[in-house]
């Protein structure tokens, strides 16, 4: 099993069983950072303030 796959795995768990949604954004945040999901919007640059 590839690491998409089982980042997918992980992830549709997560969501079903709703016990844990910091734990899904992490690994979604992850997979982004690690280019292991696409397609994603990108990230809002910071405002300076």
């Amino acid at each position: 099993m590839g690491p998409l796959q089982t980042l997918a795995a992980i992830l549709g768990l997560a969501t079903i069983s709703g016990v844990n949604l910091y734990l899904t954004v992490l690994l979604v945040g992850l997979g982004q950072r690690f280019a292991w999901i696409h397609g994603l919007p990108p990230a809002k640059p910071q405002s300076k303030g």
